[in-house]
């Protein structure tokens, strides 16, 4: 059985349930938390949660690494991406709380006339990290064609997109849909 890797402030369980244990917290609303990078377990005899951390088994981002999110906004000039997967050579990174930023220069190679057409909120995107700093992470997807939306939304019905042979669109409404596929594009059968 895998595991579930949770974060400072994940959920655990109601106070009148369970009571912190290490690496855990009541917080006002009287929920205990996470307070660590780890995994919880949950010792059902004393009504205890525990968090093990694993925070120093996992390294920190870096340039390189691939990030997966979720597109938060979406201006003229960058698309803000709520990371909630980082990896490098297959082992996980840690996701900082630091805002994530792909600038449309970093977009594909070639002149981006909107970027407000080629991503949109609540797709789902795999990009590569540039930089990290202590205020944001730069990201890009133009170094690499599996890099991109990997699961696009319909923007009328909310349905998933899905490849046909004539390009993407809506199964459901049939809205033809113009993003920054990537090449690892998840389609549902």
């Amino acid at each position: 059985m895998t595991k579930k890797l949770i974060f400072p402030g994940t959920f655990l369980s109601f106070g009148e349930e369970y009571l912190p244990g290490n690496n855990a917290f009541e917080n006002a609303e009287g929920d205990i938390c996470s307070a660590a990078v780890g995994e919880a377990e949950f010792d059902d005899q004393q009504k205890i949660v525990n968090v093990r951390s694993v925070a120093r088994n996992l390294e920190p981002l870096d340039a390189g690494s691939l990030v997966f999110g979720r597109i938060g906004l979406v201006t003229e000039s960058k698309v803000f991406v709520d990371i909630f997967k980082a990896e490098s050579n297959g082992s996980p990174r840690m996701v900082p709380g630091a805002s994530s930023v792909l600038m449309v220069f970093n977009v594909m190679n070639g002149y981006v006339e909107s970027l407000e057409e080629m991503f949109k909120v609540g797709d789902l995107v795999k990009a590569k990290v540039m930089a990290v700093n202590r205020f944001t992470v730069e990201l890009e997807t133009k170094s690499d064609e599996s890099l991109g939306i990997i699961k696009g939304f319909c923007t009328s019905c909310k349905e998933p997109v899905r490849k046909f042979d004539n390009g993407f669109k809506c199964p459901v409404c049939a809205q033809p849909a113009n993003r920054k596929f990537s090449s690892d594009y998840l389609v549902l059968h």
